[in-house]
């Protein structure tokens, strides 16, 4: 399985620990866009990787100096191809990690003879090159669809085929990168594996299926996903996969849905009643005022304030849609006021 964590990688190894090294964030797995890689590879494939050999490399300059990196070569045996050609069977792919003992997400890159994998690569000169450490390669599926086709159509095409892996890793895998296309023919497979199994069988399985299918605009399971959200876990992949469903809830954005988010604006659960709050801000649902009205007395600030600048839209009263500064600075002038409002409309 990826790596689900938001990484704080540090970048400089070999600085002593008194000294400041620079940081990266990393994103989650499943943020990543199929189309965007594909548009930025020379190639992309699939095949077995046979063999992985280091690259001897000499330091240049003086006896005191190294070389920063460690380099590598995988030779791998092509499946398919989605995007490029080639005139053999097998490619060689060159990266690279840093020396040192430690290896992090970010610039440290491992591939494992025997395994298999989808390459998004670059081409520099006459060497292919993983596009970025990130997302160079994927663990996927052996499981393919009967006819290749090129292009994202045939990723497609295999991640369905993917969608029946009985390896967690792998599946999971599949699943994030078919709600990473973008757009699909249908969101039916995905349905498909929570309805059979998939998802009730692993909580990961689930909630990266859920992710998925927000991605691709399905909110079909949108009510289903909030008890996930509200299940308490200490796993802490599952508990991303809660954050990241929230963050898929907080940018819906189609007024049918406000149903389901109304009723999760009532959660006990923060982070979802917030989600939903501001999904319903942004939407200017209208039959949401009730919502924005009780969410006046939310214990969490960042409701309050959606509550308050939601119904000022809704009335176009932007005497009382205050900066987040003015609103911290006076909070109760606002609540107060939207209060009397609600109070004369129901006289």
């Amino acid at each position: 399985m990826r790596v689900f964590f938001h990484l704080l990688v540090i970048m400089s190894m070999t600085a002593p620990p008194w000294f400041p090294v620079a940081a990266e964030v990393i994103s989650p797995a499943g943020a990543e866009s199929l189309p965007a890689l594909m548009s930025q590879s020379a190639m992309v494939l699939t095949g077995d990787v046979v063999s992985v050999e280091e690259v001897p490399i000499t330091p240049v300059g003086s006896t005191k100096d190294y070389a920063p990196s460690r380099v590598f070569v995988a030779a791998v045996a092509i499946n398919r191809i989605y995007k490029g050609q080639s005139d053999v069977r097998s490619i060689r792919i060159v990266y690279e990690n840093p020396r040192g003992k430690s290896c992090f997400v970010s610039d440290c890159e491992k591939i494992s003879p025997g395994e298999y994998y989808l390459f998004f690569l670059e081409k520099i000169g006459t060497e292919y090159r993983l596009l970025n450490p990130q997302y160079g390669k994927f663990p996927l599926s052996r499981l393919h669809a009967a006819t290749q086709v090129m292009g994202l159509a045939g990723i497609e095409a295999d991640l369905v085929a993917g969608l029946n892996e009985n390896d967690p890793k792998r599946l999971v895998t599949t699943v994030e990168l078919f709600g990473s296309l973008g757009h699909v023919s249908s969101t039916e497979p995905l349905r498909a594996a929570l309805a059979h199994g998939g998802g009730k069988s692993s909580p990961i399985t689930q909630g990266a299926i859920y992710v998925s299918l927000f991605r691709l605009g399905d909110y079909s399971r949108l009510s289903e996903s909030g008890a996930f959200i509200e299940t308490t876990t200490h796993d802490p992949q599952v508990s991303l996969l809660q954050q990241q469903l929230c963050a898929q809830i907080a940018a819906i954005r189609e007024l049918q849905t406000s149903p389901t988010l109304i009723t999760f604006s009532r959660s006990s659960t923060d982070q979802l009643r917030e989600s939903a709050v501001h999904a319903l801000r942004e939407m200017s649902a209208t039959d949401a005022i009730p919502t924005f009205v009780a969410a006046l007395d939310d214990p969490l600030q960042p409701v309050r304030y959606d509550a308050v600048l939601a119904l000022a839209t809704l009335e176009k009263n932007w005497d009382l849609a205050p900066s987040l500064q003015l609103f911290s600075e006076n909070e109760i002038k606002y609540i107060t006021a939207w209060k009397n409002w609600w109070l004369k409309q129901a006289r």
